[in-house]
């Protein structure tokens, strides 16, 4: 009896080996976005770029070294991330937002999530290692890793203090940056970026509060949302975001942005952005609002460390092509 390679209900004329191959290229294509969703990638990239900010600020170029940091900070925040995610498993499974993570749901298995976790960090670890000081930044971004997965996610359930090694977790790679770029760490320039970040993160996390408020209420035990109201936690909100945005101003004065294009369309950004805050936090509150709120947040940070990175990288071009 004569057999076709054939499959059921496949059209006329296809070609049947290409089947299994599309199949194939599928799985890998979903557990490829599995995995950079257990890793918060675009999280981590926001990471990554906060270290290549740093280090270009100080190097003014972008060059091997600037990739080197960039790649092992991306790795290094990628690894911590999804070692959060194994931790908050059980805690993500009570919110909407969460409950469709990849360690949440179990399509990926903690087994996946540990190896995952390790191998991350160890690569991102051996790319620091190989840059300039870079025994230091390796303990630097061990230090970070365990403020973020030692000591803020074990203990964020438990008190409001556990935002204060969240961060100094946040603050510390722009100093791996500046540090694999020769920097001292008495240097006015790279604290301000700090200090910028530092404040950026509570308006951050505190916006993700009061877009699920009242999920938040009732599952998390300590949070801002159980010690005062909406419109205060608002009202804080954006006392927050205005003396990140009075920060941001600071920049060109303290020599990080050189181009006054870079400077006005900064300032530009951080007078809308409180107007927005303001429209949004005190006029319409309502949970699509809060979303934007928090996108707007992180697109003028996002922004402003662009310009850091392309004011400085330029400025260099032009004062070494000058005769």
């Amino acid at each position: 009896m004569k057999t076709t390679n054939s499959t059921p209900f496949a059209p006329p004329g296809t070609d049947q080996s290409f089947v299994p191959e599309s199949q194939n290229l599928q799985k890998l294509c979903h557990s490829l976005f599995l995995r950079l969703h257990a890793a918060k990638s675009i999280i981590s990239l926001f990471v990554a770029l906060s270290a290549l900010t740093g280090y270009v600020v100080k190097a003014g170029r972008l060059d091997i070294v600037a990739l080197n940091v960039f790649s092992g900070i991306l790795l290094l925040a990628a690894g911590s991330a999804t070692l959060n995610n194994l931790q908050d498993r059980k805690l993500d499974r009570r919110f909407t937002r969460t409950s469709g993570r990849p360690l949440a749901c179990g399509t990926l298995t903690v087994a996946q999530g540990k190896r995952q976790s390790v191998y991350l960090m160890a690569a991102g670890c051996l790319l620091l290692y190989l840059s300039p000081n870079g025994l230091f930044l390796v303990l630097l971004g061990l230090f970070a890793v365990a403020c973020y997965n030692l000591l803020y996610t074990p203990f964020k359930m438990r008190t409001l203090w556990a935002v204060i090694p969240g961060v100094i977790c946040g603050m510390i790679p722009p100093l791996v940056g500046w540090t694999a770029a020769g920097g001292h760490l008495g240097s006015q320039r790279i604290w301000l970026i700090m200090i910028l970040l530092g404040l950026w993160q509570p308006p951050h996390a505190w916006m993700i509060l009061l877009a699920n408020a009242d999920e938040v209420r009732a599952s998390y035990s300590k949070n801002l949302l159980h010690l005062f109201s909406t419109a205060q936690v608002c009202r804080i909100v954006f006392a927050w975001v205005c003396s990140f945005m009075a920060l941001l101003v600071l920049l060109p004065l303290f020599g990080i942005l050189h181009h006054s294009f870079f400077s006005i369309s900064l300032v530009l950004a951080g007078v809308l952005t409180i107007g927005c805050y303001g429209w949004g936090l005190f006029i319409s509150r309502t949970r699509r609002n809060y979303r934007h709120l928090f996108i707007l947040l992180n697109s003028v940070l996002a922004l402003a460390m662009v310009y850091c990175i392309l004011a400085n990288s330029i400025a260099t071009t032009i004062y070494s092509s000058t005769p």
